[in-house]
């Protein structure tokens, strides 16, 4: 005797290949992996599909759609010690290039993205420039996206700078007194690194 299947839905198949590789459709991350629950202070919270994302495209691919879905809020925070609010990209619905900030100047965590293919060179002309003002303030940032390094920006900022396959990243956090900020800076980085 044969037993016949009912097809299942298209839209129910779909739902199902989501839900089995990880990946959600919609907003922003919701907590730590979709529980509904805030991540710890500074941890990762894995890459979410941006709002366009499809089943064909596969989260990995536009984690870096829009700049402040690099850094997220909850490790803004984390950053500066106190909520910063929302980013605010420029241009505003900025995709594939742009700049994201949380706060405002001096205390702060900005983040320049450009995935226009050229993130090497970028890198290169960045480092290069910044070792022209002196060379002892580039300090090189092991296990950072492919390269990355650091200058301290003055005062009570650092910057990050790396590049990864051919998408460049600068991230500067700043603070309102004290140190520059290098180790909470390189985790910004270390994080944003796992999303582009």
């Amino acid at each position: 005797m044969t037993t016949l299947r009912k097809p299942v839905p298209l839209a129910v198949a779909t739902g199902i290949l989501l839900a089995l590789s990880g990946c959600s459709q919609g907003g922003p991350a919701s907590g730590a992996a979709g529980t509904g629950q805030s991540p710890p202070a500074g941890s990762a919270v894995p890459s979410q599909a941006s709002p366009g994302a499809t089943a064909d495209t596969p989260a990995a691919a536009t984690a870096n759609a829009h700049p402040c879905s690099v850094v997220t809020e909850q490790e803004a925070t984390a950053a500066l010690g106190a909520d910063p609010g929302p980013g605010h990209e420029t241009p505003p619905g900025a995709t594939g290039s742009g700049t994201c900030i949380y706060g405002s100047p001096p205390v702060e965590v900005a983040i320049t993205v450009d995935s226009s293919g050229v993130g090497k060179a970028i890198y290169d002309g960045d480092k290069s420039t910044a070792a022209a003002g002196s060379a002892a303030l580039v300090i090189d940032v092991p296990g950072v996206g492919d390269a990355a390094f650091e200058t301290p920006s003055g005062g009570s900022a650092t910057s990050i700078y790396f590049y990864k396959g051919t998408t460049f990243v600068e991230i500067t956090l700043g603070i309102p007194t004290g140190e520059p900020p290098k180790a909470k800076a390189i985790l910004l980085a270390t994080n944003a690194a796992g999303r582009v």
